[in-house]
């Protein structure tokens, strides 16, 4: 079942860049999603979100992706503690074997 896709404007031309990062992503692999949650930190910390009108990361990533907020604070927390800076893996890759998004998240 695919899920439903939000048609939000953006204004932000930072906030526009992310989320069309985000786009991208979510169309590759297993390691989109850890794309996905460095760049959702990167709104997050820079609160790029706000510009809009978003009154958070997951106001944001709800209405435009329709992320739900344990999906957010999950990929939030997996950026933060487990992703290598930079990089679309984890700190537990080996040459180009690594986990999943749903493995990293039974560490959390």
């Amino acid at each position: 079942m695919a899920k439903e896709v939000m048609t939000v404007e953006l204004k932000d031309k930072v906030l526009i860049e992310k989320t069309a990062k985000i786009r991208a992503y979510e169309n590759g692999v297993k390691t989109s999603l850890f794309g996905i949650a460095h760049i959702m930190q990167e709104i997050q910390k820079g609160e790029l979100y706000k510009a809009d009108g978003f009154k958070n990361i997951i106001d944001y990533a709800g209405q435009v992706f329709g992320y739900k907020k344990t999906m957010v604070y999950n990929m939030l927390q997996v950026a933060e503690n487990y992703l290598q800076a930079g990089e679309n893996k984890t700190v537990f890759a080996i040459g180009e074997k690594d986990f999943s998004m749903g493995q990293v998240q039974e560490l959390l």
